[in-house]
């Protein structure tokens, strides 16, 4: 499953789908949490997983907190009118959520207003996104609605970034990695390498070597 690196974190970047309860239309499939299986490795996001998110997109754009940081983690299509975001970090889609009422029939609520990303929390069930707001909304299922139960909301996954530890030294390895830091080596396709006695390896499209003293590069680098 591809996603999107921030930071610790791997986010999916389209919400998950596997055996559960099918809403037809263009807004994905819903789920109770107690029969969604996950691929390996992945998650439901927790509270701090969303945190983590939070922290990442402010170490991105300053204004965060005045925009609004679910503004970096909408789409920019489908939602109602000047409700969209930029998709600059996710690209969400305002899939609603669905649920049934009082005689027993099940629908679909809030298409293009909101979307309702299941929580692995044992106080909140979701995060909340509106096109009301840019606000990332930590929800009950009593503050979703007064009319639906038994709400299906929509899965996203999240797992952690691949690491390597010694114990005194971490390596992140992958494609758009940036290392920070004293006697680092980093190696792929857009590194970028910022700190003393740094070195950069192997065959590098595009090699950015900031703020360093005592830093070689190795290989093939189309730009440097």
């Amino acid at each position: 499953y591809d996603g999107v690196i921030c930071d610790s974190l791997v986010w999916l970047n389209k919400y998950y789908a596997d055996n559960g309860i099918s809403v037809q239309g263009t807004f994905g499939e819903y789920y109770d949490i107690s029969t969604i299986s996950i691929p390996t490795g992945w998650r439901i996001p927790t509270i701090q997983d969303v945190e983590k998110l939070k922290i990442y997109i402010k170490s991105k754009y300053s204004n965060a907190d005045t925009i609004g940081y679910a503004y970096y983690i909408k789409s920019i299509n489908n939602w109602n009118t000047n409700g969209q975001g930029n998709a600059s970090v996710l690209s969400l889609q305002p899939n609603g959520a669905y649920g049934s009422i009082s005689d027993g029939s099940h629908g679909a609520f809030d298409l293009h207003q909101a979307v309702y990303i299941l929580l692995n929390d044992s106080t909140y069930t979701c995060v909340k996104l509106s096109s009301n707001n840019n606000d990332i909304v930590y929800s009950t299922e009593s503050d979703i609605t007064s009319i639906y139960s038994d709400i299906k909301y929509t899965v996203l996954l999240v797992r952690d970034s691949v690491v390597i530890d010694d114990f005194n030294t971490k390596y992140y390895v992958g494609y758009g990695s940036y290392v920070y830091g004293y006697n680092t080596s980093s190696a792929g396709i857009y590194t970028s390498v910022s700190g003393n006695n740094s070195h950069l390896s192997n065959t590098s499209m595009f090699s950015e070597i900031m703020s360093s003293l005592n830093t070689y590069l190795y290989g093939n680098s189309q730009y440097s």
